[in-house]
């Protein structure tokens, strides 16, 4: 937690499906709304998929083994075939262009997490002295995205607030 980009960055984490990227959406919204820059790192531990037939997809294909999209309106993505060695260095990185990094899963990795709960009886690893801020089960309507109460989102930025020493706007 001594490192600077430690006091940047936090980890959101539960169970799939429980409404970690709506809650990390409603934050966005919120914290951008307070003056903040935030940068997403998604764990997509099941890998993903470049759309068949598609440029990036095409150069991977044929052997490339990285792929960079480049928009002048849109900015720059990375895509690598590489497994990423160097969680750290990438939240340095991102760190020097954004108040907050949020990752969405990571919930082994020494930073302060928010904990999505699928049920209240449901308690997460604990087994650190990391700082864990519990909020959950949401009300989901059947095919919808969870629900997530203005408390929450307000409760939770009060929190990550205090606990990554942000000055605050509240």
């Amino acid at each position: 937690m001594k490192d600077a980009f430690h006091k940047k960055a936090l980890a959101v984490a539960g169970r799939a499906n429980v409404g970690k990227s709506t809650l990390i959406e409603r934050l966005i919204v919120r914290l951008n709304a307070d003056g903040l820059r935030l940068a997403v790192i998604k764990h997509a531990s099941h890998g993903f998929h470049l759309t068949p037939g598609k440029d990036s997809s095409r150069f991977f294909d044929a052997g490339a083994r990285t792929v960079w999209v480049v928009s002048e309106r849109m900015g720059t993505l990375r895509i690598s075939k590489e497994p990423m060695e160097d969680l750290g260095a990438l939240i340095a990185e991102l760190s020097q262009e954004a108040d907050l990094v949020v990752l969405e899963g990571y919930k082994n990795y020494p930073l302060p997490q928010v904990w999505v709960l699928q049920d209240p009886s449901e308690v997460p690893p604990l087994e650190s002295s990391l700082p864990k801020l519990l909020v959950g089960p949401f009300e989901r309507p059947q095919d919808a995205a969870p629900i997530i109460t203005e408390e929450t989102i307000e409760r939770t930025t009060r929190w990550i607030f205090h606990t990554l020493d942000i000055p605050s706007p509240l």
